[in-house]
């Protein structure tokens, strides 16, 4: 799957390089032309907030993502499950692989 951000940079390669029109290159691609004009915004708060999130995953290992969007909820911070998800994402956080369970080897009950 190739993202939104790489196709625009795949028309614009064809617009240059291989002298095709903006309406050709988006075609070829299936790009929308208005889409090649989005530019993504940054949130002023983005990096306080990975910053935050990563210490409170670091402090509390066994917590997850919603467990953890609780605590951001908590402290004051206005933000959306989803966003905190996609950052939880993009930062490889993880909660830590459960054991499992030893089995008992044989059969039980029986003495002799």
């Amino acid at each position: 799957m190739v993202s939104p951000k790489r196709r625009r940079a795949v028309v614009g390669h064809l617009q240059v390089e291989g002298r095709v029109s903006q309406r050709r290159g988006c075609a070829l691609v299936g790009v929308s032309r208005s889409s090649l004009y989005y530019e993504p915004r940054r949130r002023a708060d983005e990096e306080a907030l990975r910053a935050r999130i990563r210490q409170l995953s670091r402090r509390h290992k066994r917590y997850g993502c919603r467990r953890i969007q609780a605590l951001l909820h908590r402290e004051g911070w206005v933000v959306n499950h989803k966003r905190v998800h996609r950052i939880w994402k993009q930062e490889s956080l993880t909660l830590p692989r459960k054991r499992p369970r030893s089995g008992v080897c044989g059969p039980r009950g029986e003495v002799q």
